[in-house]
C-alpha cells in the first residue's frame, strides 16, 4: 500500500493588474483636456470608446480615477496614476531616442513644468534654450507662484517645478537651484510723497502696493520681518507681471 503524505497547499501571491497602455493614455488625455469629448477628438476615437477605456481602467484598479464633472479632474488616485503616465512617456521617449536616434524621427515627448514668473522673466529662458532647440520635447510651461508650484507637481499636472518647498513630492527629488533676492523698491518721487518720515506703519497703511496676484505673499513677509508683526490693512493692486509699475511700491527679483 502506497503511503500518501499530506502536503500543505502553497498559495501563490496574487499578481497586481497589468496596466493597459491605451487605457492609460486615454485616461491621461481626458485629464489633460479636462473633457471626455475633447479627449475623443485628440485620440481620434468615439466618446463611447473613451468612456469604456476609463471604466475598464477604473475597474481593473478598483478605484475611481476621474471626477465626472465640468471640467473633468483627477481624483487623488488619478493624480498618482497621472504622474506614472507622464513619467512613462518620458522614459519611453528617451529609450526610443537612444535605440534609434537617427533611423526615423520620433514625435517629441509632451511634458509640462511649473515655473514662477520671476524666474521666467530673468534666468530661466537660458535654461529653456537647449530643450527647445533639441526638439525632443513638446514643452508646456505653467506659470504660478513659487509657493504653489509644488501642488501642481503633487497633482500630476506637471512633471517638474521650481518651488520654494524643499520637500519633494512622492516619487520626485528636490535639488537646490540657488536663491533669488527680492527688494522692496519705489521711485524717489513716490517714496518722498508717501514715506517722508521713513517706512512707518501708518505710512504703509495709507500707501498702495503692487502685488503679482492673490497668491503673492512677498510683500506681507517683508513687512512682517521689518516691523516684527503682520501688517495687512494696506491698499493692494494686483498686476500679474514681474516688472510691475514704476509709480507704486512693489518688489523686484534681482
Amino acid at each position: 500500500m502506497d503511503a500518501v503524505s499530506n502536503l500543505p497547499l502553497l498559495a501563490l501571491p496574487e499578481q497586481p493588474p497589468m496596466l493597459d497602455r491605451d487605457q492609460l493614455e486615454t485616461f491621461a488625455t481626458v485629464v489633460e483636456q479636462q473633457s471626455f469629448d475633447r479627449a475623443a477628438t485628440v485620440l481620434s476615437i468615439t466618446r463611447g470608446a473613451v468612456s469604456q477605456r476609463i471604466k475598464a481602467l477604473e475597474e481593473s484598479l478598483s478605484t475611481v480615477l476621474v471626477k465626472r464633472e465640468r471640467p473633468v479632474a483627477a481624483t487623488h488616485a488619478g493624480e498618482v496614476l497621472l504622474r506614472h503616465v507622464k513619467a512613462l512617456r518620458i522614459l519611453e521617449g528617451s529609450a526610443l531616442q537612444e535605440l534609434a536616434p537617427t533611423a526615423k524621427p520620433h514625435a517629441p515627448v509632451s511634458l509640462a513644468i511649473a515655473v514662477n514668473a520671476d524666474s521666467l522673466a530673468t534666468w530661466f529662458p537660458e535654461v529653456l534654450k537647449e530643450l527647445l532647440m533639441g526638439q525632443l520635447v513638446a514643452l508646456e510651461v505653467i506659470a504660478d507662484d513659487q509657493d504653489h508650484t509644488s501642488a501642481l507637481l503633487a497633482r500630476g499636472d506637471v512633471i517638474g517645478c521650481i518651488s520654494t518647498s524643499a520637500k519633494p513630492a512622492d516619487g520626485f527629488l528636490a535639488e537646490c537651484l540657488g536663491a533669488m533676492e527680492y527688494r522692496c523698491y519705489a521711485t524717489p518721487a513716490f517714496a518722498s510723497t508717501h514715506f517722508p518720515k521713513g517706512l512707518t506703519v501708518p505710512a504703509v497703511l495709507s500707501t498702495p502696493a503692487v502685488l503679482f496676484n492673490r497668491k503673492d505673499s512677498l510683500h506681507d513677509e517683508f513687512l512682517k520681518r521689518h516691523f516684527g508683526f503682520a501688517v495687512e490693512r494696506y491698499a493692494r493692486h494686483y498686476l500679474p507681471s514681474p516688472v510691475g509699475a514704476d509709480s507704486k511700491l512693489s518688489h523686484r527679483a534681482d
